[in-house]
């Protein structure tokens, strides 16, 4: 089970520290970040709602938690009362537009924390699908995003970088080493990195 580390001591995130912008170009820490991030949070009892735009990160999370009784690839023919049974809902890339669909008519939405992974992906309605919402977890190469300016102008509270956001020169990182992050959180920073 991988763990996450700040400043090399094991670190818990939890629902209260959303909305969470993490950003990484490719090869930099960030994807497996992400995804060790939210089976922390499944670990904690956290519902989750997952749309990914590479199955690969639904495998590592998979592997991750190891239990895939608690989760469900979910299906347009699903009712909302079989998808709520479950921890985990898992939303192919396919299947945005049933994603966008569950933001707004699970009743447990607001327990739920939802991640956007490679929200380059994914067209403009996905994010404003959950613009509105708190526990929103948006992982990327911002950069690649074609709205990207939007995505920077939401407010979040948690805010972690794996690489420079070249289209925000205000945010001023230290020198980070391979598959380490930086961790902004109101007056509190901190490197982030993962024990394998």
């Amino acid at each position: 089970m991988k763990k996450i580390l700040l400043d090399n001591t094991e670190y818990h995130f939890s629902v209260h520290d959303a909305p969470f912008l993490i950003h990484g170009v490719d090869h930099t820490g960030a994807s497996i970040f992400t995804v060790t991030l939210v089976a922390d949070l499944y670990r904690q009892g956290t519902k989750i709602l997952f749309l990914s735009g590479y199955h690969m990160a639904r495998d590592e999370f998979s592997s991750q938690i190891n239990d895939s009784s608690k989760t469900i690839l979910a299906k347009a023919t699903d009712t909302n009362e079989v998808l709520e049974t479950k921890q985990v809902i898992f939303v192919q890339k396919e299947d945005s537009e049933l994603f966008i669909k569950l933001t707004k008519e699970l009743s447990d939405i607001n327990e739920r924390v939802i991640l956007i992974k490679n929200i380059d992906l994914f067209s403009e309605k996905v994010f404003d699908s959950v613009t509105n919402l708190t526990n929103v977890i948006i992982s990327a190469d911002i950069d690649k995003c074609s709205y990207k300016d939007k995505i920077l102008m939401n407010s979040y509270k948690t805010k972690m970088f794996f690489s420079k956001l070249e289209s925000n020169d205000n945010i001023k990182l230290p020198r980070l080493e391979k598959y380490q992050g930086y961790f902004l959180q109101q007056d509190m920073t901190g490197f982030l990195s993962l024990q394998m």
